[in-house]
């Protein structure tokens, strides 16, 4: 059984998920007491997105273990995934009474209060993370947001700083450090920031959509219209995206391309206010051009 549950983990280690889930499986059938696999097969189901799955799991583990701290800490983080945060902390609460030393409780549970507005509250879980465990690199990452969010950027900076030292592919870091950099006014340094995230995570949406606002207000509109292009391609409901991209056209005088663009940020978004402007400016441009056009062409035409 143990042998499963090594040759389980070193699966999971290597992303062959469904290979981990049939270790864990089969060592739950030989030995259906033993908690840890409940919570070992739960943390691959959640990674999988099978969070259903991987709550049940974790209820099991609880279940057969009521004093498993970290099953605590799992189940949380699935209510924290649903947004359910109150009771997100109430699993980390369970987790720290069970195992104060537990880092991961504090840190999650300071995620929890942050989203819930308290900022306060998720620093100082964040800061008794990291008195357990200093080199906690996502525990510096999220304290860099608490600070960001508070707009205190050179401390923001800081610690995504360390969390970036610490881990040097943690493309989140990267962007949230842009972020901070472009609010501090240091546009060129953001952009290679928001260009390392979008090289460590390519996929991502957010990373795109930053850059090119960054390379928007810095006025390099070429630059920014084929990142607003790639964040469409990769999620075509983002309605800014398409806002922004037509903002664009409409000061290059594509009015058509524009008022396509407004309409479907619209589309998306019915009440995207700064896109229904943006639509009536385009129209009110486009049918001044075209007055323009036509009485230049009735006086070529006349005697």
């Amino acid at each position: 059984m143990a042998l499963l549950n090594s040759r389980a983990l070193v699966y999971a280690d290597r992303g062959e998920l469904d290979c981990a889930i049939e270790e864990f499986s089969r060592a739950i059938e030989l030995k259906p007491e033993f908690a840890a696999f409940y919570n070992n097969r739960g943390v691959v189901y959640r990674q999988k997105g099978e969070i259903d799955l991987a709550m049940a799991d974790f209820d099991r583990a609880i279940y057969l273990k009521p004093e498993y701290a970290a099953a605590f800490t799992n189940r949380g983080g699935i209510y924290f995934s649903r947004q359910e945060y109150d009771r997100a902390i109430e699993e980390f609460n369970h987790a720290i009474v069970l195992d104060p030393k537990c880092a991961e409780a504090y840190n999650n549970r300071g995620g929890s209060y942050a989203n819930k507005g308290d900022q306060a509250r998720a620093i100082e879980d964040y800061n008794r993370a990291l008195h357990l465990r200093p080199d906690y690199a996502d525990g510096h990452y999220n304290r860099g947001l608490a600070f960001l969010y508070l707009g205190n950027l050179d401390i923001a900076i800081a610690e995504f700083d360390r969390a970036i030292r610490l881990n040097p592919n943690f493309a989140a870091a990267y962007n949230s450090r842009g972020i901070a950099l472009t609010g501090a006014g240091k546009v060129g340094p953001a952009i290679e920031d928001y260009t390392r995230a979008i090289q460590l995570q390519p996929d991502c949406a957010e990373y795109y959509f930053n850059r090119a606002v960054t390379l928007n207000n810095a006025g390099q509109l070429d630059r920014a219209l084929k990142d607003y292009d790639q964040v469409i391609q990769l999620k075509p409901d983002f309605p800014a995206a398409f806002n922004n991209r037509g903002s664009i056209y409409a000061v290059e005088g594509q009015f058509d391309r524009a008022i396509q663009d407004f309409d479907e940020a619209l589309r998306l978004m019915p009440d995207y206010a700064k896109a229904l402007a943006n639509l009536a400016v385009a129209r009110a441009q486009k049918g001044t051009r075209e007055v323009a056009a036509q009485s230049s062409g009735n006086a070529a035409g006349g005697r």
